[in-house]
């Protein structure tokens, strides 16, 4: 997860022809990644469209960087600003789109670590993205929460068991951290299908 992350980054800043301006805070790149993971975990639920829109303007730089090659850079740079910019603010306001894309990734991830397989990525990225789509605020707190306690270990030197084992507790304190912060949100006006509400409310009568 953290070196997707950093590739996704490199190419970002290659793209963008900023490997000079970048080249001395290279160092700082393993703490920039900690402190992600450490948001992600702990205050995912409200951070996410602020990554997810940051990861969008990245990507469109990165499409128009490369389909627009040939243009001088001064317009490619001008374009890549502008629809970056828009298509990132628009991201930001997409509260059922960032947080399906969000779960979706971080199944995929998960699949992928069980088995290096496409199948299983792909299913296991469909699976995240249903329940996000049944449970927005669940699945939202569920997938950040995992995917900052993933990239925060993964900034460590740790053996593979203890490494799961860090994971899964910290996955636990940042979900729980998270669902009490978020009691009274205000994103999502449905956090379950309604007819899932009626039943659950007949079996608590």
């Amino acid at each position: 997860m953290k070196e997707l992350l950093k590739l996704f980054f490199e190419l970002f800043i290659k793209c963008a022809k900023l490997t000079e301006e970048m080249a001395p805070y290279v160092e700082w790149g393993n703490i920039g990644v900690i402190v992600i993971g450490v948001l992600a975990c702990l205050f995912g639920f409200w951070v996410y469209r602020a990554y997810f829109s940051v990861f969008v303007f990245m990507g469109i730089s990165i499409i128009l960087c490369s389909t627009l090659s040939e243009l001088p850079w001064g317009r490619v740079a001008a374009w890549c600003a502008v629809s970056g910019v828009v298509i990132a603010f628009l991201a930001y306001r997409w509260n059922h789109f960032g947080g399906f894309c969000i779960s979706v990734i971080v199944g995929s991830c998960i699949g992928w670590f069980i088995y290096p397989s496409y199948f299983l990525a792909g299913g296991m990225g469909i699976l995240f993205g249903v329940v996000e789509l049944l449970f927005p605020v669940i699945a939202i707190i569920g997938s950040t929460a995992l995917w900052g306690a993933w990239i925060l270990v993964e900034g460590f030197q740790l053996q593979p068991m203890l490494r799961i084992i860090i994971i899964v507790l910290a996955t636990i304190v940042g979900f729980t951290m998270q669902m009490v912060t978020s009691r009274k949100q205000k994103l999502f006006s449905k956090t379950m299908p309604q007819k899932l509400r009626y039943w659950l409310e007949k079996r608590g009568q």
